[in-house]
């Protein structure tokens, strides 16, 4: 049995002290994809990224605000690929804990950031080597048959199937 390559990955990245927007960057010794997933009321969407061609990865993680401030949309990309969520924050100056630095491995789901919200949206990351996957005809990017052979279901079906989706919780 085969399972993703496991390779350390560093994230970086600061906060925009003039926005709501974090930016960071996923770097590696090899090429990456990745899939953004967001978690809130019992359910988690996906999406994946681009084709990766670098061993960085752009990371961006914002904020913006709806007529009412406190009111946002949690948008998180990742390699060209992105989720969002609208959640109301504590307070219009609420800033989810992101950290400076962050060690990782590819081929494992990984928290990033918990926005405390209404509702609460986790905030989680894939990281893939490229090495470990396939392009097919319409440049959609999945697992390669011999990396998925250790994966939980959840992750085989994100790894393996369309460019965004849900999860519901069981």
């Amino acid at each position: 049995m085969s399972v993703p390559t496991q390779l350390p990955v560093l994230i970086e990245g600061d906060w925009d002290h003039s926005s709501k927007k974090w930016r960071g960057v996923a770097l590696a010794a090899e090429a990456l994809v990745s899939v953004v997933l967001l978690t809130a009321r019992g359910k988690t969407d996906w999406c994946k990224s681009e084709r990766g061609d670098a061993a960085e990865l752009g990371l961006t993680f914002a904020l913006f605000p709806f007529e009412d401030p406190q009111v946002v949309q949690v948008n998180v990309t990742a390699g060209g690929g992105g989720r969002r969520f609208a959640t109301r924050l504590p307070s219009v100056n609420y800033r989810p804990a992101l950290p400076p630095e962050l060690r990782v491995s590819t081929g494992e789901r990984f928290p990033l950031a918990t926005v405390e919200g209404d509702p609460r949206v986790d905030v989680s990351l894939i990281l893939v080597a490229v090495r470990d996957v396939a392009v097919g005809r319409k440049g959609l990017w999945h697992i390669r048959e011999q990396a998925a052979a250790g994966l939980d279901e959840s992750l085989f079906k994100i790894l393996t199937g369309a460019r965004t989706g849900q999860l519901r919780a069981a």
